[in-house]
């Protein structure tokens, strides 16, 4: 495991990201370890929710605002995956039971497609095994992950219907410039 700078991160981003998940280190305190889509782990010195703001931001998207926009869509307030792009839908899931300490944030998030599979561990926690091989446990139940995934399949014919759109939009807009021109 390496820790990363901030100038990396955005490389990271293009190499593709599993999952955002909060970690305790006792020499750097709240911190986040990445999964990347090949697996491999890299622990970054900033939090999770610093993180998924910067990802968000690389995108041109704001998260308080996807929350708002998609939770009315999935009608839901809190676990509303985040669709960065039509490549990173993100899903918000509790990797730790408490909070270490007042600013410690219970919270990751985990790509939408990057998921292998979902299985249960208990009543209260489960295992999702990404395309990686790679396996984590969250404190949730494998009920709630399912909604969370059936949300985040709608999230993502949104977000699709919405490209198809701007296409159709874009063709039109050329058609029009392009007819209209005198000849």
């Amino acid at each position: 495991m390496s820790s990363v700078s901030k100038e990396c991160f955005e490389k990271y981003i293009n190499e593709g990201i599993a999952a955002l998940i909060p970690v305790y280190q006792k020499d750097l305190g709240n911190s986040t370890m990445l999964i990347l889509k090949s697996g491999e782990e890299i622990l970054v010195k900033k939090t999770v929710k610093t993180l998924i703001s910067k990802m968000a931001r690389h995108f041109g998207k704001d998260v308080a605002l996807l929350r708002k926009e998609y939770g009315k869509a999935v009608n839901k307030r809190n676990g509303v995956p985040l669709p960065l792009s039509l490549n990173y839908i993100m899903i918000p899931v509790k990797f730790r039971e408490k909070p270490h300490s007042l600013n410690d944030g219970t919270l990751g998030y985990i790509s939408f497609y990057e998921i292998e599979r979902v299985k249960e561990k208990d009543k209260k926690m489960s295992i999702i095994s990404f395309k990686s091989g790679k396996e984590v446990y969250v404190f949730l139940s494998t009920a709630t992950i399912n909604s969370y995934l059936k949300d985040a399949r709608l999230i993502s014919k949104i977000q699709e219907d919405k490209e198809n759109m701007e296409n159709k939009l874009k063709v039109i807009e050329f058609l029009s410039e392009l007819f209209s021109k005198p000849s």
